[in-house]
């Protein structure tokens, strides 16, 4: 219990980490209006994407009981990035075309710029939560030491690019940190496919792929980017996706009625 308690909390730690690219490299660089910013941007991703951190914290218990079978589990890591996409993505990409017209209202327009930050932070927030069972997966198999690897690579690439990018472009530079270091993401792909084989990622990949045209319209036109809503639809085109999303609306309405 020691050994594992201490390499899984240990793999969280340096995650955590990331916490001090705010402060240390965009306080340096752009001050304390830009540390602003991006706080304000994070903490709205935060607010709309809180499904990405409940899940994180039931799967592991869930997950246990499919006692170490890699088929099932590789079922579950599929499905689950499936929910992830839209139940995280979905909320992330209305407010983005809504939040335009509604932000000025409610914090008033000195915070505007903070608005031009939230695609990438949400974007980052949606591929995180996509990946997000790879890491209880790998938890639940106790292979802590390949999630640390993952969260060095991931938090190396995301402070490097930072102190590149935002002495050069201020406190957007972090957004772009935030894309740049999406390439981590190949370790948890790897470290899973070794161990359960890989996921089926068409799925969810369609889900986040429109969600990402939204957002970066979205921060592309500002108030315009309202009209890329109607994109929102574009996966239930598929006969798959409509299939799976009647299932989850019966399972959703038997249970609150139970």
């Amino acid at each position: 219990m020691l050994a594992y308690g201490l390499s899984y909390s240990g793999a969280i730690m340096i995650w955590q980490l990331r916490l001090l690219v705010n402060p240390l490299v965009v306080g340096r660089f752009a001050g304390a209006q830009g540390v602003g910013f991006v706080a304000l941007a994070i903490r709205l991703v935060e607010v709309l994407a809180f499904v990405k951190q409940a899940t994180w914290r039931v799967a592991m218990a869930a997950l246990a009981k499919l006692d170490g079978d890699s088929t099932r589990l590789r079922r579950s890591i599929s499905e689950g990035m499936r929910l992830q996409a839209i139940a995280v993505g979905l909320p992330l990409t209305i407010f983005a075309g809504v939040g335009p017209i509604l932000l000025p209202y409610i914090f008033g327009p000195r915070w505007n710029p903070a608005f031009k930050l939230f695609p990438f932070i949400a974007l980052s927030y949606l591929i995180s939560a996509t990946f997000n069972l790879h890491t209880s997966v790998l938890a639940l198999l106790r292979h802590n030491l390949e999630i640390m690897k993952f969260h060095v690579a991931h938090v190396f690439l995301f402070a490097s690019v930072a102190v590149l990018l935002v002495p050069r472009f201020g406190y957007i530079g972090y957004g772009w940190a935030e894309i740049g270091a999406f390439a981590s993401y190949y370790l948890l792909h790897r470290y899973i496919s070794e161990r359960v084989n890989s996921p089926d990622y068409r799925s969810p990949l369609i889900w986040c792929l429109v969600c990402c045209i939204i957002l970066v319209i979205c921060g592309t036109v500002g108030k315009l980017g309202i009209v890329s809503l109607v994109l929102l639809p574009v996966p239930l085109l598929f006969a798959r996706e409509r299939e799976y999303l009647e299932v989850y609306v019966r399972i959703l309405m038997r249970d609150s009625i139970a």
